[in-house]
């Protein structure tokens, strides 16, 4: 379990939680992230990034499309 302050920022979670589980899913693993705290304290936010900051989508994206590739590439013949 990982607890982040209040000045953690969204890359700073992201990297420490929650690309190792994005590539235990694309392995096959069934998981979770679940954000716990008091009502109004920013998780969906943390979670999900604001109009203007998509940290999480935008990095899971280049996460995934570089593990495809490369496993496209590492084959051998």
């Amino acid at each position: 379990m990982q607890v982040f302050g209040p000045k953690a920022q969204q890359r700073s979670i992201y990297d420490q939680a929650i690309a190792p589980i994005v590539e235990e899913v694309l392995e096959g693993f069934n998981c979770t992230v679940f954000a716990y705290g008091q009502t109004g304290t920013g998780k969906t936010f943390t979670m999900e990034g604001g109009k203007r900051n998509k940290v999480m989508e935008e990095s899971t994206m280049l996460l995934i499309f570089g593990l495809f590739l490369s496993s496209i590439f590492s084959f051998s013949f």
